[in-house]
């Protein structure tokens, strides 16, 4: 009866911030960052397509909000991250999994919008 609630108040319900190539499915997560959140609905992560042309990154059009959820759906292995703290940052390595990068190496990917 109230399954709809659950699902609402999952942590993948929440937003993030996911580059338009990952949503197009012409790019793999490359860089998932979590930050402070700025809005309740929002988890704080940022997904940036792995080999993402930086031109493209460097407006809002290269951006779009999504729910947790679609990014999972398009790459299964995220899900396994979503958990991570703040100031987590983690990048795909050339055998396709995530490796988290250490406190002074992540803070380069933090400080960049």
């Amino acid at each position: 009866m109230f399954g709809w609630f659950r699902k609402k108040a999952s942590a993948r319900a929440m937003g993030c911030t996911v580059s338009k190539g990952i949503l197009a499915g012409t790019h793999r997560v490359g860089v998932a960052k979590r930050q402070a959140p700025i809005r309740p609905d929002d988890s704080g992560w940022t997904f940036e397509g792995a080999a993402e042309d930086r031109d493209a990154l460097s407006t809002a059009a290269g951006w779009s909000v999504a729910h947790l959820d679609t990014v999972v759906e398009r790459e299964p292995k995220v899900r396994a991250l979503l958990e991570s703290p703040e100031g987590t940052v983690f990048l795909l390595d050339h055998d396709g999994e995530f490796k988290q990068l250490a406190p002074s190496a992540a803070q380069v990917f933090l400080d960049r919008p």
